[in-house]
């Protein structure tokens, strides 16, 4: 398999969410298989930070770049376009990492050969609101990486902690329902995100 210059686009490297994540995740991947990912963001932080920790280049300005990609793995519509504008031949792909982040609207563009769904809803984004045609457009669902996560025992029969991760949860959303019932079945819960 040829060895490939991947640029891969999302709108920051920043903070530790979900698409920054996901080009953490991949771009890593990509390193163990030979490849070569730049991440390119004009928003950088702690993600920025990881990816360089572990060899990956990360730009804020494609000047920076002096090779030009063999592939641009776009997410988030600007990023992603100014990309394609700026390395006028070659091709690209877009993944669509959600149903209502107005980022994750799909370009259309002739030089974005595919469309990558990470979940049904997403796919159903791409199909029915943006007219992507379906022949374009796969799904590759959101992964784990089972080295990292490994199974647990059992559960026990009656649980004594819970734990409620999210970003954008806070005291203003379920998370004190939440609070509430784990309290009457005497369930410690710890709450963890960007929210609290």
């Amino acid at each position: 398999m040829d060895k490939l210059r991947v640029l891969i686009t999302n709108h920051a490297a920043a903070a530790r969410a979900g698409s920054e994540l996901y080009i953490r995740d991949i771009a890593t991947a990509m390193i163990e298989r030979g490849h070569t990912p730049i991440v390119y963001s004009r928003k950088l932080g702690d993600v920025a930070s990881e990816l360089r920790a572990a060899t990956i280049p990360v730009i804020d300005n494609l000047d920076l770049l002096a090779t030009t990609p063999d592939l641009i793995h776009g997410q988030d519509h600007l990023n992603t376009m100014e990309a394609m504008a700026y390395f006028p031949d070659t091709p690209g792909v877009f993944f669509c990492h959600g149903w209502m982040p107005w980022e994750a609207a799909a370009p259309r563009f002739p030089r974005i050969l595919r469309y990558v769904a990470v979940d049904y809803p997403s796919r159903d984004r791409l199909v029915f609101e943006q007219g992507i045609p379906e022949e374009r457009v796969r799904l590759i669902l959101n992964f784990a990486d089972l080295d990292r996560f490994k199974p647990r025992g059992p559960l026990p029969a009656r649980p004594r902690r819970a734990l409620l991760f999210s970003n954008y949860v806070n005291e203003h959303t379920p998370a004190k329902a939440v609070r509430e019932a784990c309290e009457r079945a005497g369930i410690a819960l710890d709450v963890i995100g960007m929210g609290v």
